[in-house]
């Protein structure tokens, strides 16, 4: 969520992410069985569910904030959302989760994956939107260069005539 987040506050990219805590690839690995049942987990469960539903309500309020006052959104963003997910990093590294380490590591492989590729596209858009701006004001100067030409021309046409009209033809009658 994190550097979804991110990217929606900096480059103004939309939120992609999941706001239903229960359904983000954390959430559903929290919520599973294999954890929330668990007598190993019990501990590892109580501590990081609040932390998680916190993650989430304040991602939820930087949204909100970002529409009216983006860098209180930022800030909320940097100091709330990124402290609490440092926090939840930190769970899960002090945690006995040997058991289902692999299953966390491959989220957050695929959450760093997800925002590698997020930020390729950004940055290919990026590009594209230049590529557009130059296209765009090249034919801005073509227009103008033909609107001047076409004027010229329209000049030039105007006393061409006004030097053919001075002329006088004699017509010959046909015997």
């Amino acid at each position: 969520m994190g550097s979804n987040l991110s990217n929606a506050l900096n480059y103004g990219t939309e939120f992609t992410g999941q706001k239903d805590e229960t359904k983000c690839d954390f959430g559903k690995y929290l919520y599973s069985d294999k954890v929330k049942n668990s007598k190993d987990m019990a501990e590892f469960y109580t501590k990081a569910e609040p932390l998680h539903k916190e993650i989430h309500e304040l991602a939820d309020q930087v949204l909100d904030l970002e529409k009216t006052n983006k860098s209180a959104a930022i800030e909320l963003e940097k100091n709330g959302v990124n402290v609490k997910i440092e926090q939840l990093v930190q769970l899960l590294d002090s945690a006995k989760v040997q058991k289902h380490a692999n299953t966390i590591i491959s989220m957050v492989g695929k959450i760093a994956e997800a925002s590698e590729r997020q930020s390729l596209s950004v940055t290919e858009m990026s590009r594209g939107m230049d590529q557009i701006s130059l296209v765009v004001q090249t034919n801005s100067a073509t227009s103008e260069e033909s609107a001047a030409a076409s004027e010229e021309l329209n000049s030039q046409a105007e006393v061409m005539m006004s030097l053919i009209s001075q002329f006088k033809l004699k017509t010959i009658a046909n015997s």
